[in-house]
């Protein structure tokens, strides 16, 4: 059976659920809640053409532009908390905004604020078992901002993403990286930040990075070394839609998270340069696990043991979700077909 007609890149993620059984295929694929982001944002892009931005959800390109004078018109994101980005190509100028995207309902976008700031770019990379390293595309980096600060011993972490809501005060940037394992993170808030990475299977890798006007921060090369003490499985699959444009696949993480391991060197190495005593707990809870699939549609993830519900989702097109139950080193498949709404 033919099942990839055009594929483009997709972001797969997957939401961990409370149990763990034998592996397999729990239930029926069933559409996702989808809702609506609108609102006018003319006066923002200061006599700029608002077609050369682009949106950005989560992190990733969803395809799209403001449209010619400045409207926003955005139906089809999945329900949940996304961290909306409107930025120039080059990450300089633009700004993030937190948004709650409820089922069948429409979202303002509200007051847009932008800022010029500075970006941070680097590479992403894993340790093989032959003891060199290999660039790794589809990955989701994440800074942020002050994180060091809400990190302190006795503080207030550790740092949730997504935050509990869109009121958490939290600043964040997100994004993927690209073929060659690249990754462009901004408009940057001027500022330190936390840049972490994080798969399961391996220590997470960070770095303490501090942005400044006309300053951008390059050469963070991230580097997740790989953790005996981890024994994933693997969910991989094929996506395949039947129309050009990209491909977005997502999910969430909710009641359980992924706690981001990292060394005590790499802690202290930070506190160091912070010049502040970080809590020894894991920094961040993230309750999404998420990765881009290749130019042929296809994708691998890997995620600790238990029940997942893994969702794929395309702007434009019909958001799909399944449980899989996954064992510890075990191996699924699960692929699939997307329909245009």
């Amino acid at each position: 059976m033919k099942r990839i007609i055009w594929i483009m890149v997709a972001v797969l993620g997957v939401a961990l659920l409370v149990g763990c059984a034998a592996g397999g295929l729990l239930g029926l694929v069933k559409l996702i809640g989808v809702g609506r982001l609108a609102g006018q944002l003319s006066e923002a892009f200061s006599g700029d053409d608002p077609t050369e931005y682009r949106v950005y959800m989560d992190g990733y390109d969803i395809g799209r532009s403001p449209g010619p004078n400045g409207n926003i018109d955005l139906n089809g994101l999945p329900e949940g908390l996304h961290l909306i980005s409107i930025t120039t190509v080059n990450k300089q100028w633009g700004w993030h905004r937190l948004i709650e995207v409820s089922a069948d309902q429409t979202v303002d976008i509200g007051q847009i604020n932008p800022i010029q700031g500075a970006t941070i770019a680097g590479t992403l990379s894993r340790e093989t078992t032959g003891g060199g390293t290999s660039l790794l595309p589809g990955m989701l980096v994440i800074a942020v901002k002050n994180a060091a600060t809400l990190l302190q011993a006795g503080g207030s972490g550790p740092i949730y993403l997504p935050p509990d809501s869109v009121g958490s005060g939290l600043t964040y940037l997100l994004a993927y990286t690209d073929d060659q394992g690249r990754f462009l993170l901004g408009p940057a808030e001027f500022g330190d930040y936390i840049v972490i990475a994080a798969a399961a299977g391996y220590l997470s890798d960070a770095a303490f990075v501090q942005v400044s006007a006309g300053q951008n921060a390059s050469g963070i090369n991230l580097v997740l070394p790989r953790d005996g003490s981890q024994n994933p499985g693997r969910i991989s699959g094929a996506v395949s839609v039947a129309a050009t444009g990209k491909t977005l696949m997502t999910a969430d993480m909710d009641p359980r998270v992924y706690q981001t391991p990292i060394s005590s060197g790499l802690r202290q190495q930070i506190e160091q340069q912070s010049g502040l005593q970080l809590t020894t707990e894991p920094w961040f809870r993230l309750r999404t696990l998420t990765t881009l699939s290749d130019d042929l549609g296809t994708y691998n993830l890997d995620l600790p043991a238990g029940r997942h519900r893994l969702q794929a989702f395309m702007f434009g097109y019909q958001a799909k979700e399944v449980l899989v139950d996954l064992g510890a080193g075990a191996l699924e498949t699960v692929d699939f077909t997307l329909q245009s709404r």
